[in-house]
């Protein structure tokens, strides 16, 4: 997989205060990689009006005027947020006609990553992320990282953890975290979940499979697998955690101490497909650091 870090990153800002935590977030990662950033604010497109709007209320020439006064307003928080953290990075702002999710079809494939604010799950909550969040996921061809406000200080967190599960996805999101584990100067910890109860059935229940020698059998193939991609970065430090859970519930757990996670659109295997619906999308409703979703 070809990645780079010099590509612009496209943070997408609406007002919110996680969006201006999001843009704060981007604006210190840019600064550690001297990558250039776009804050972005989408007003939705007469196309889109046409959709959810029936009755053409919002067509009004002046509403689109105020529209378009209010996402500079918006974009001039930002980007002083932004400011906040890296006084001389390279910043710039766009009012863009469209959703974010078009911006991001449009642009993504120029930018190393796409970054948003998200919140904590809910009943609510899920649907709203649902059609915000992972329709910029889904629209992104560069990795698009979800930045959620934390009780836990930036500080009192450290490493990296990616989900790894051998499918060509997994290669990738393993690329895309060495680069960022080398760029923001953590260690990287590949993890590597599957239910072995489910799998392995009666005998595990049973006591009759030897788990140790099951995980280091499991560690040993592991780290032939990914010793190429982690040769090409010899000042990342890289540990493995090979464990008895849902890549999911894994993840989750792993992510309350991790500074950042790193996770495939797809794989991590059908059998936790089956059981938690696709990992990728859990993660960003329920973990509890930023998730960074590699395509």
């Amino acid at each position: 997989m070809s990645y780079t870090l010099d590509r612009p990153v496209i943070v997408g800002v609406d007002g919110s205060r996680r969006a201006l935590g999001a843009a704060r977030w981007a604006a210190e990662w840019c600064a550690r990689t001297r990558s250039p950033i776009r804050l972005v604010y989408a007003v939705p497109d007469d196309v889109w009006f046409a959709a959810h709007d029936p009755f053409a209320m919002c067509v009004d020439p002046a509403l689109r005027r105020e529209a378009n006064t209010a996402g500079t307003k918006v974009l001039t928080e930002a980007l002083a947020a932004a400011r906040e953290v890296a006084p001389d990075l390279d910043i710039a702002t766009q009012v863009y006609s469209g959703t974010l999710a078009d911006h991001v079809a449009e642009y993504s494939s120029g930018a190393s990553m796409v970054v948003i604010g998200s919140t904590r799950s809910g009943p609510i909550r899920d649907v709203l992320l649902g059609s915000q969040v992972m329709g910029v996921i889904r629209s992104s061809s560069c990795p698009v990282l979800a930045w959620r406000e934390d009780d836990h200080a930036d500080s009192d967190r450290d490493g990296l953890v990616v989900g790894y599960d051998s499918s060509p996805h997994a290669d990738r999101a393993l690329t895309v975290a060495l680069h960022q584990a080398r760029a923001l100067g953590e260690e990287l910890t590949v993890a590597y979940y599957f239910p072995a109860a489910a799998m392995i059935g009666a005998g595990y229940a049973l006591n009759l499979v030897n788990w140790n020698l099951v995980e280091q059998d499991g560690i040993a193939r592991l780290q032939r697998r990914i010793a190429p991609a982690c040769e090409q970065f010899p000042e990342v430090d890289v540990d493995i955690v090979y464990g008895d859970s849902s890549a999911a519930r894994g993840l989750v757990g792993a992510s309350s101490s991790a500074r950042l996670l790193i996770v495939g659109s797809r794989g991590m295997g059908s059998v936790a497909g089956t059981f938690m619906g696709s990992v990728s999308q859990n993660l960003v409703h329920h973990a509890r650091c930023p998730v960074l979703v590699v395509p």
